[in-house]
């Protein structure tokens, strides 16, 4: 794995990091799927199964 200098990776680790906190997540595994199920709440169905076909 390359280390990256232009800042991205430490904002990235500190974005995940806030999640975990705001969500009470205490693996980033964790953070992700609380994210996700999330965003499948907030995101309207019709939507969701539109992107579904799509990617089919």
């Amino acid at each position: 794995m390359r280390n990256r200098t232009d800042g991205k990776l430490a904002y990235r680790e500190d974005l995940v990091d806030d999640v975990a906190d705001a969500l009470g997540e205490n693996t980033r595994v964790g953070v992700i799927e609380a994210s996700t199920e999330f965003t499948r709440q907030m995101v309207p169905a019709w939507l969701m199964s539109s992107t579904r076909s799509r990617a089919a």
